[in-house]
């Protein structure tokens, strides 16, 4: 299949770019994880789980982009969690292309995974992986600043955009409808 459009792109500063995701993430994802703490606090059936890792995994993308990882490698080597390959494959894209729960099977291995928000370190072990969003969250802030503090001001490319150069006919009509 030809791809039918190129990226475009901006040029940022390493870290202005870091800076405007920590900004979105304190502004953003930080308060709604407040919200579910206090709905929790209080609330007979907890609620956040599914949709902060949903809030949570699209950032740690975009950072690992800027720092020009991959982001189980950011996940394993910035965020404290182990297997960060298989948690990436299980966490993001279960949720991200999917509503379900997915495990992950090598040999008579079976991996399953869960999120928990008890400010606790993430918990790998007995055939499960444990994310704890608080954990996961506070550590992806620490990461960050960690980083505006080196002050670096290397260029670096972010994907802004989608030019359609020879779309297909349904993306034609769709830019029709909202001329």
């Amino acid at each position: 299949m030809a791809k039918h459009f190129i990226y475009e792109t901006q040029q940022f500063q390493r870290v202005q770019y870091l800076k405007d995701i920590l900004g979105r993430l304190e502004a953003e994802v930080g308060t709604v994880l407040k919200c579910f703490e206090e709905y929790n606090a209080q609330a007979e059936h907890k609620t956040g789980f599914w949709s902060g890792i949903r809030l949570l995994m699209p950032v740690i993308e975009s950072v690992a982009t800027a720092m020009e990882k991959a982001p189980w490698e950011l996940l394993e080597d910035n965020l404290a969690v182990k297997a960060g390959n298989l948690t990436w494959q299980m966490f993001r894209h279960s949720l991200t292309h999917g509503d379900l729960l997915r495990c992950a099977k090598y040999g008579t291995q079976s991996v399953g995974w869960g999120v928990m928000m008890l400010r606790k370190d993430h918990n790998i072990k007995d055939g499960r992986i444990w994310l704890d969003l608080f954990t996961l969250y506070d550590k992806l802030v620490g990461y960050l600043k960690s980083e505006i503090a080196k002050d670096d001001k290397t260029v670096i490319e972010v994907k802004v955009g989608i030019n359609y150069t020879n779309p297909p006919q349904y993306i034609i009509d769709d830019f029709n409808k909202i001329k």
